[in-house]
C-alpha cells in the first residue's frame, strides 16, 4: 500500500472514525487499517514493516521477459528449462523457474496435441469454404456426402512432444504437433458419411509400382463395394 494512503488511513482515525468506516471510505480491510494506524502510533511511519525472508529472485520484469521470449514461436515454446535459462541468462535452478512460469506467469508444461499438418494453401482453402459456407443450415448440410480415405500403416508414433502454452491454447499452431502420413503403407480404406448414413468401408486395392490411384479408380471401387 502506498504511503499515501497509509498517511489517510492514520487521518481518519484521528477525526474519529472507526475502522470500519475507514475501510469502508478507502475500500480497505478494516483489520488492515487497524495495522497501519497501530504501527504509526509506535513508529510515526507510514511505510510498510520490512518484510522477513529472502526477496524474490525472480520478478515482474523477469516474467515479462520469459513470457514474451516462450511465446515467440513453436521451437521457444518446446524449449526445456536449461534452454530458456541460457537464452535469458537466468541463474536459477530448473525448480524455482518452472514453479515460477507455472504460478505466477500461468504457462504450463503439456504434451503437444497432434493435429494435421496443413501447408499455406491448404489452410487457405479452408477458411474460404469456411466463409462460403458459413450461412447454410441443418437442411443444406443434409445434402452433402463427406468421403476420405486413410492408408494403415505398420509404424507406431507414440513419441511425445512437450510445450508450454496457456489455458485455452491447446490447439493453438504452435503448441500442436504436425502429423504427416508417413510410408509402410499396407492398406488403404475408404468411407464416406451423410446425414443419417454411412457407407461400408471399402478397401483399396495396391496399385501397380509407380502408378497412381486415379479418381475412376476409385469410382470403380467404391460403386463396387457400395455408397452410403
Amino acid at each position: 500500500m502506498q504511503p499515501v494512503k497509509r498517511a489517510q488511513i492514520v487521518t481518519l482515525r484521528r477525526e474519529g472514525n472507526s475502522f470500519a468506516e475507514i475501510g469502508a471510505k478507502l475500500d480497505v480491510d478494516p483489520d488492515t487499517a487497524r495495522k497501519i494506524f497501530s504501527r504509526y502510533s509506535t513508529s510515526e511511519n507510514y511505510n510498510s514493516a520490512p518484510r522477513s525472508g529472502r526477496p524474490r529472485i525472480l520478478n515482474e520484469y523477469d516474467a515479462r521477459v520469459i513470457r514474451r521470449h516462450v511465446c515467440h514461436d513453436a521451437l521457444t515454446r518446446r524449449q526445456p528449462l536449461k534452454e530458456i535459462k541460457n537464452a535469458l541468462n537466468i541463474e536459477v535452478s530448473n525448480q524455482t523457474l518452472q514453479k515460477f512460469m507455472t504460478e505466477e506467469i500461468g504457462l504450463k508444461h503439456r504434451v503437444a496435441r497432434k493435429a494435421p499438418w496443413l501447408s499455406f494453401k491448404q489452410k487457405k482453402k479452408r477458411l474460404e469454404f469456411a466463409k462460403e459456407y458459413s450461412n447454410w443450415g441443418k437442411e443444406e448440410w443434409k445434402h452433402v456426402i463427406w468421403s476420405d480415405e486413410m492408408p494403415i500403416q505398420t509404424s507406431d508414433n507414440t513419441g511425445k512432444v512437450w510445450v508450454w502454452r496457456f489455458p485455452g491454447e491447446e490447439y493453438l499452431e504452435d503448441c500442436c504437433v504436425g502429423t504427416v502420413q508417413q510410408g509402410f503403407e499396407k492398406i488403404k480404406i475408404w468411407a464416406a458419411v451423410r446425414y443419417g448414413a454411412k457407407s461400408q468401408l471399402v478397401i483399396l486395392s495396391e496399385q501397380q509400382e509407380g502408378r497412381k490411384t486415379t479418381a475412376q479408380d476409385y469410382l470403380n471401387i467404391v460403386f463396387e463395394w457400395g455408397t452410403v
